[in-house]
């Protein structure tokens, strides 16, 4: 079999940080997981993007309404909760004013992510 070699230089930190994962990750060296990424690469069975990350920054006026809606949340104030989906949507398309609705202390710290492990376990 015909075989070429890749050289791609690189920093030393670099490499052994990749190696380390690479073992992690189940591979038996840096160069079985560059071949296997260039295999998928090839056969269009990965597609790699590119993103620039910005990071968001609240404004002096919106951190205040943020900083306010956490202190009603934590009150159970200024809640609102829609009956159905049709009224949800009323209530997000503002064609109809929302409730208020008094959250009890037990509901405001309820971890529905725990409920929902819980009831799968």
């Amino acid at each position: 079999m015909n075989r070429v070699v890749l050289q791609v230089p690189l920093s030393p930190s670099l490499r052994k940080n990749a190696e380390k994962q690479a073992q992690v990750q189940g591979f038996s060296s840096l160069q079985d997981a560059v071949r296997m990424y260039l295999h998928k690469l090839a056969s269009k069975a990965i597609q790699v993007r590119f993103q620039e990350q910005i990071p968001v920054r609240l404004s002096p006026a919106a951190a205040k309404r943020y900083d306010k809606m956490d202190e009603d949340y934590k009150k159970g104030e200024n809640i609102f909760v829609a009956e159905n989906v049709d009224d949800l949507m009323d209530q997000l398309n503002g064609t109809k004013s929302p409730v208020p609705y008094k959250v009890s202390k037990e509901l405001q710290r309820k971890s529905f992510t725990k409920s929902l492990v819980s009831s799968r376990i």
